[in-house]
């Protein structure tokens, strides 16, 4: 199966070339109710997407779809968590792709943005219908973090979404350098990875909640700002989540099952 598929809309016929990772979770979701009902999660916006999309054509085993639904559930929580401790706040999700998580987590009150592709950003247009609160935005390669620069940021808590494990750990540097940037204090980053993005918290002893990147070359990369959040932070039904979660992973070395992670710049 090749990185990426075109997908179309079958009802406006736009189109767009889709990460693999994004569809697979789309699968995730939209096939949740009838296939893992134990879970207890349901999309419908996710089905209505699903039955509007012709071109995906994901042939992914029960296991990776599972795997993949329970990170979505995880970084579900930890944006309800942070709603409820920031009811003002604004959630920004970095290249959601075909991604539904605003329907699931609003209050009737919360103001979201998603940030992609030109094609992608059109087809979510496209193919979901967005209350006000729920803007779906495109940058151009060369702005990358840019826009940040010109937002008022007083007083807001910002919350930044990166679901999809699928990113090279040298593209994942570049992003990240520029959000420790510009990120404001206080601003918070949920993301899932896996064996190919190498995060950990800092092995340093002095400084063992940052969060630090493993390059390939062997050599580290340590960002000061980013403090990691723990799970003893959360309420227990979620910590108990997100502990289960990165626990599997960890099992398994980060292969097929994403850990997922929380930071907050200061």
């Amino acid at each position: 199966m090749s990185s990426a598929l075109f997908v179309q809309s079958r009802r406006t016929s736009q189109r767009a070339l889709v990460p693999k990772e994004s569809l697979v979770s789309l699968v995730a979701r939209a096939s949740a109710r009838a296939r893992f009902a134990d879970l207890g999660f349901a999309d419908p916006t996710a089905e209505e997407q699903l039955a509007d999309l012709e071109g995906v054509t994901v042939e992914v085993c029960d296991a990776h779809l599972r795997a993949t639904l329970l990170s979505t559930i995880a970084i579900d929580g930890i944006v309800r968590d942070f709603f409820a401790r920031n009811p003002s706040g604004i959630a920004v999700a970095f290249h959601p792709g075909l991604c539904s998580r605003f329907s699931r987590v609003d209050n009737g009150e919360l103001s979201w943005i998603d940030i992609d592709a030109p094609d992608i950003a059109r087809l979510q247009c496209a193919t979901l219908r967005t209350p006000a609160r729920h803007a779906i935005a495109t940058t151009c390669p060369s702005c990358r973090l840019g826009w940040l620069d010109a937002v008022d940021t007083a007083g807001v808590p910002f919350l930044f979404v990166h679901q999809g494990a699928a990113r090279a750990a040298e593209r994942f540097a570049a992003h990240f350098d520029g959000l420790v940037q510009r990120a404001p204090v206080g601003s918070e980053y949920v993301l899932d990875y896996d064996a190919r993005l190498p995060l950990r918290p800092s092995r340093l002893g002095h400084d063992r909640a940052s969060l630090e990147l493993a390059a390939p070359d062997g050599s580290v990369i340590r960002y000061p700002r980013a403090k990691v959040i723990t799970p003893e932070s959360y309420p227990v039904s979620l910590r108990n989540e997100i502990e289960g979660l990165n626990g599997v992973s960890r099992f398994w070395r980060g292969v097929g099952v994403p850990s997922v992670a929380h930071i907050r710049f200061v």
